[in-house]
């Protein structure tokens, strides 16, 4: 206790405003009985220690108690590019589940530091663990991933494969698409080769994605594989495949119709536009957004991206999410401020995931839930 009250006089730290500071492991044991609460006290309290309880947090990353797990997860990535020195010294541990978290958390909140300890992994674990791996080194986005990336689209193993498509997803590159092309067949693949031949922006992979959309009857069991097929085309802008996507958008699933109707708002289909403002009406949330976006893209919707913000409040946590993934797949800058505010609230924390990935394709940097960090570099380019 004398210890962190001698940090508390040299670094200057808050003492909570009802008395004496508590430690931090006497907090951290009243957040584990918080449970499932969205807000806690204690860890609003907890956090003020800042860098120095990442030690501890990332020691009940361990914990047998989910709510132990649940908080210490959500202090580090609160901690953002803070907590990346002790993840990285952390990669060490003999705790396989605990080096999981650890290394899906340096994904979250890493930063260009946490490649090479990342990459060096795959060297030190077992075959089975190398997927998470190769997932941390896909979601951090740092380029040099990507002969190790390659490398393991050619294994033969086929949880270094799938994997390694899904990486691409997030870390595209013109490079993969003959290897990708190859596993196109693959059914336990495709959907996830699919997404990533999309993604990569090769025009190599139009004629045979529109080749396998006018083959649907090889696809009856797997329906849902249509959207993934015409949002891709529309990602890559494939102008060919219209008239295809125009009659794709009567499907009678719903989530085909609304990744149908995101591929004509990127090919800026003026042909749509009726169908998609009657879609703009019909009751399933992912339908409107979508709709709403296609019409956004094309340059016909009168509020523009004010009408995907309106929906980052709204009250169901669903249409919340999608509508931030939205805007950050529109790369709209102006919609920081608010999606940094709603970080600073949002009680799930799949939103919040949401939230910070929204903010990373915005912004191009990565500061983990740390709202300080995030305030501080939006004021200082003049986004907040």
């Amino acid at each position: 206790m004398r210890f962190f009250s001698t940090l508390i006089v040299v670094l200057g730290l808050t003492i909570p405003a009802h008395g004496a500071l508590r430690s931090p492991e006497a907090l951290f044991g009243e957040v584990e009985r918080c449970g499932y609460m969205s807000h806690c006290p204690s860890f609003v309290e907890l956090m003020k220690w800042r860098a120095l309880i990442a030690p501890m947090l990332i020691e009940k990353l361990a914990s047998s108690r989910y709510s132990g797990r649940f908080f210490a997860e959500r202090g580090l990535k609160q901690l953002g590019v803070d907590a990346v020195p002790h993840l990285i010294q952390a990669l060490s541990t003999t705790n396989v589940s605990l080096r999981r978290r650890i290394m899906s958390l340096l994904a979250d909140v890493g930063n260009s530091r946490a490649f090479v300890p990342l990459a060096k992994m795959l060297d030190r674990v077992s075959s089975y663990d190398r997927r998470y791996v190769i997932e941390a080194l896909g979601k951090l986005g740092d380029r040099r991933a990507i002969p190790i990336l390659l490398e393991m689209l050619k294994s033969t193993y086929w949880r270094d494969q799938s994997t390694a498509v899904r990486a691409f997803i997030r870390l595209p590159h013109k490079a993969a698409v003959p290897l990708l092309l190859k596993l196109l067949p693959n059914r336990r693949l495709k959907s996830a080769v699919i997404e990533a031949l999309g993604a990569s922006g090769s025009k190599e992979a139009i004629a045979p994605l529109i080749e396998l959309l006018k083959n649907q009857s090889s696809m009856r069991y797997y329906y849902w594989q249509l959207g993934t097929i015409a949002e891709a085309l529309g990602r890559l802008g494939a102008k060919d495949a219209e008239p295809l996507l125009l009659k794709l958008l009567a499907n009678r699933s719903s989530t085909v119709q609304a990744r149908t109707a995101l591929a004509l708002g990127m090919l800026k289909s003026r042909k749509a536009l009726p169908q998609l403002k009657k879609m703009q009406t019909q009751s399933y949330f992912r339908t409107r957004i979508a709709a709403t976006v296609a019409i956004i893209l094309i340059g016909k919707h009168p509020e523009g991206t004010k009408a995907l913000q309106k929906m980052v409040s709204d009250y169901s946590s669903s249409t919340r999410s999608l509508a931030i993934q939205m805007i950050g797949f529109l790369k709209d800058k102006k919609s920081v401020k608010l999606l940094i505010d709603r970080l600073s609230i949002e009680r799930y924390s799949y939103v919040r995931g949401h939230l910070t990935l929204a903010l990373r394709e915005i912004t191009g940097r990565n500061f983990g839930e740390s709202i300080e960090q995030w305030t501080q570099w939006a004021k200082r380019h003049e986004m907040y």
